[in-house]
């Protein structure tokens, strides 16, 4: 339900006397399948015509902040963000890689370790920035452990530049691609260069498979798959290669609930679509052997199933099932020596077992805590599997398990991300809500062991509900200094998400995504129900698809919290296809050329329900110029809006980053200062002790 203007909330801070910058304005009304959809502050789309006004936001932000000093909270939020990462590992015969961010870094860096050997640094992204404007987005070693691929990009853009690194000696080839946003890549048997995957130009979606040759231009690749796509088509093609180099398999990622699978014979030069669609559901990239490929899909099983294929008979009627669909979902199976290892997500946590390469079960990989593998790294012809994990007070940690026919043998601790934090005063609940409609959803409630059910206690929700995305246990820097402040941070694993399977993701897209703002809304009401918070002590956070959640929890039920944050959020419904890579959304949001659809989209769309004369709680909005997934004008429409609107003294509040883009790549060092901010604004709304 709507909330009217009468609605009031208890006090909030103020807005300091500042002048509030006028944003450039326009009377626009478009009628779109017989519907009137008003959009005031489209010249907020043009940089020219924003940039005074942006400019205005962040210096009144900056005096907002100004005025509620919160002495010793960015250094203690800064020290917290230089504790160290490890994760992203990656195993071969004689070698393992994996990627570690040191205490004073600004940028992970790539690590190598050939067996017998101390590991070694190769990619360094400080040594070629040290403000940590570079980042490393992405690696790939070759199967021998000789050379390694590796993107590189720069301010937050994700716009990699591929090189290659050879691992002996640490030189970098002349090698130089760019254009590989995100690149999937497969080495040769000769490690003489890949398949891979590169778009067509720094902005554009329309990505193809070549194969480059070491020493060669990168302009005269062979194109292997791609002539016959049109720019606009949104589906995203995935590489794999057989240890022998004559199968390649090709995965086309349609949308976030659907692919297909091509495999390319490279003696024969012959395609042969393993499953051309239009079935819903999504492969895995195959890992091929001698026996066949073997592959994980979603297609007929929600929870996704792994099965075999023979690559020289691979009609659907042959192939043969492994691993059948359990109650949870599957979320990967990697190849060892002599058998594989399953990750499922159970209730949100997740789960390893060992398998025979027929399917039987040889035991279970114990993980430490209920948490998350993020990181799971196998070889056919390794028998031993790396690992890394963390949790919500477990910090990442890489693991190695060795593994034979008789089952997992004991895990051994490579590394371990060290802190000298006490984290024993906190805990970790895990509940379950009625949502709107008796839906059970699930919810993590991390809090002080001594916490008082009083009412009293400043909350912080998360939520994000969208694109299959699962929200899982994580050693949050940002949290634990919440926690230090004696704040519950709860996360609610809405529909949307892929926590429970692909059914739960279809449960909250398209037209049902309304679900997903009512999952959230139903885990506000909990938190006030159980006495853990109440309206003016709670308030709400996400950021992309979670600052759409944001937006229109904002515009639904404002009443129920004081204050609401989101980083680089969707919030014009209406016309987030017309910003890149938005058109390749409508799978999962529809689009708004289709008259039904546009009826959904705009039903929700936050900037365009926002009333005149609410009393809308505080709001911070954080947007950037580079980012290269959500355009910023979503964010600047949206508060010139919400500012127009607004009855009530809470502030509308924004900050505009110039040199990052969505988030990744971000320095660590900016990434502290734009917490602190938040938690500055917080601390400030919701009260309490200093």
């Amino acid at each position: 339900m709507r909330c009217l203007a009468l609605i009031l909330l208890a006090p909030l801070v103020a807005l300091a006397e500042t002048p509030m910058p006028r944003p450039p304005r326009q009377p626009l009304t478009e009628t779109l399948h017989g519907v009137s959809v008003q959009d005031p502050y489209r010249p907020l789309e043009s940089m020219e015509q924003a940039a005074p006004w942006i400019d205005a936001q962040n210096a009144r932000l900056d005096g907002w902040l100004a005025g509620h000093p919160r002495p010793g909270l960015a250094e203690r939020v800064e020290a917290l963000f230089r504790i160290g990462h490890v994760g992203s590992p990656a195993v071969v015969p004689g070698a393992v890689f994996f990627m570690q961010k040191l205490p004073g870094a600004e940028q992970p860096a790539l690590f190598g370790q050939p067996d017998g050997e101390p590991a070694r640094v190769l990619v360094d992204p400080g040594a070629l920035d040290a403000a940590g404007h570079v980042a490393l987005d992405w690696f790939y070693p070759s199967q021998d452990g000789a050379k390694v691929a590796y993107g590189t990009s720069k301010d937050g853009d994700e716009v990699s530049t591929l090189r290659v690194i050879e691992v002996a000696t640490g030189r970098v080839l002349d090698d130089a691609i760019p254009y590989t946003r995100a690149c999937s890549l497969a080495w040769l048997p000769d490690g003489g260069g890949f398949v891979y995957t590169r778009h067509e130009g720094v902005t554009a979606y329309d990505r193809h498979v070549y194969e480059h040759r070491l020493g060669a231009p990168w302009a005269d690749d062979a194109l292997i798959m791609g002539k016959d796509r049109l720019p606009e088509r949104s589906d995203w093609p995935a590489v794999g290669l057989s240890s022998d180099g004559r199968w390649l398999s090709v995965v086309r990622y349609v949308s976030w609930s659907n692919s297909t699978l091509h495999l390319y014979d490279r003696d024969a030069k012959r395609w042969t679509d393993v499953d051309a669609g239009p079935a819903d559901g999504v492969w895995s990239v195959p890992q091929m052997t001698a026996d066949g490929f073997y592959a994980t899909t979603t297609h007929a099983t929600p929870n996704g199933r792994l099965v075999r294929v023979d690559p020289e008979h691979p009609e659907p009627g042959k192939w043969v099932e492994i691993l059948p669909e359990g109650r949870w979902p599957l979320e990967g199976v990697g190849l060892v020596k002599g058998g594989m290892v399953a990750q499922r997500l159970v209730n949100a946590v997740s789960e390893l077992t060992l398998h025979a390469r027929d399917g039987r079960a040889l035991g279970a990989l114990p993980t430490p805590v209920k948490g998350t593998v993020d990181g799971l790294a196998t070889d056919p012809d390794v028998d031993r599997v790396l690992w890394s994990f963390n949790s919500f007070f477990y910090p990442p940690t890489l693991f190695s398990t060795p593994v034979t026919a008789e089952g997992p043998g004991a895990t051994q601790t490579l590394l371990q991300v060290a802190t000298d934090l006490d984290l024993d005063a906190y805990t970790v609940d895990q509940v379950e809500y009625p949502s709107f409609d008796g839906t059970s959803v699930p919810m993590f409630l991390v809090h002080r062991k001594d916490l008082v059910r009083d009412g009293a206690n400043r909350t912080l929700l998360y939520g994000y509900g969208g694109f299959n995305v699962s929200i899982t246990p994580g050693f949050s820097r940002n949290v634990l200094y919440w926690l230090e402040q004696g704040g519950v941070y709860a996360v609610a694993n809405l529909r949307g998400g892929g926590e429970r399977g692909e059914a739960w993701h279809k449960a909250g897209m398209l037209g049902r995504k309304f679900q997903v703002f009512g999952d959230f809304e139903y885990a506000l009401r909990y938190l006030l129900r159980e006495r853990i918070t109440r309206p003016d002590r709670v308030a709400i956070f996400g950021g992309s698809n979670g600052g759409l959640l944001v937006g229109a929890t904002l515009t639904r039920v404002p009443h129920l919290f004081a204050a609401a944050v989101s980083r680089v959020g969707l919030y014009d419904m209406v016309r987030y296809e017309r910003f890149p890579p938005g058109e390749v959304w409508s799978e999962e949001y529809g689009s708004a050329d289709k008259p039904e659809q546009l009826a959904w989209l705009w039903a929700y769309s936050p900037y365009h329900q926002i009333i005149d004369g609410v009393r809308y709680p505080a709001v911070l909005a954080s947007a950037a110029e580079n980012d290269t997934r959500v355009h910023w004008a979503h964010t600047a429409k949206f508060v010139a809006r919400l500012q127009e609107a607004q009855k009530g003294d809470a502030p509308i509040l924004m900050r505009f980053e110039r040199a990052t883009g969505h988030g990744a790549g971000k320095p660590t060092g900016a990434v502290a200062r734009e917490y602190a901010e938040i938690y500055q604004f917080l601390l400030a709304i919701l009260g309490g002790d200093p």
